[in-house]
């Protein structure tokens, strides 16, 4: 329970935008966005149900200055990184870090034939690294303790 409540406080929301998912067409979230080192971008919803489908979110970050814009695609059918914080699950989509610094405008696009009525959000989260409570540490101390003390006294109980 420690390891998921610590594991759950690494990111912290920046900005968000909400978008739809019904739609295949291109939304731009942010107009002059600045992405700051160790952000990325983040679909928010309040359940699972993306997961399976057959979508896929891409997302373009397109800086101002002319430079070489990043593009991702993200399908829901392999996760790659998944937080669930109070009650809200977030999947990454991208982390443009070629582009940290830049104003650029953020643009998303569903593609996929399933629809998604729910509501969604973009939201750009910033990480915030571990931060050491004392509390997790030492719930997370007790529970190696406590693992270990059975695995031991498991393997005696086998020999004899």
């Amino acid at each position: 329970m420690s390891i998921i409540l610590f594991a759950s406080n690494l990111y912290e929301n920046r900005h968000e935008f909400p978008v739809s998912l019904s739609l295949n067409t291109e939304q731009q979230i942010c107009e002059e966005c600045i992405l700051q080192e160790g952000e990325s971008i983040w679909l928010a919803t309040g359940n699972r149900k993306i997961e399976y489908s057959d979508i896929s979110i891409i997302v373009s970050v397109i800086p101002q200055d002319g430079s070489q814009p990043f593009k991702n695609e993200s399908s829901f059918v392999l996760v790659n990184l998944r937080n669930q914080t109070g009650g809200v699950v977030y999947y990454r989509l991208a982390t443009p870090e070629q582009q940290v610094g830049k104003r650029a405008k953020i643009i998303v696009q569903k593609t996929g034939n399933d629809l998604m009525e729910q509501p969604f959000s973009i939201v750009i989260r910033q990480y915030s690294g571990m931060q050491y409570n004392p509390a997790y540490i030492l719930l997370i101390i007790i529970g190696v303790v406590l693992l270990t003390l059975s695995i031991r006294k498991s393997k005696h109980v086998t020999k004899s």
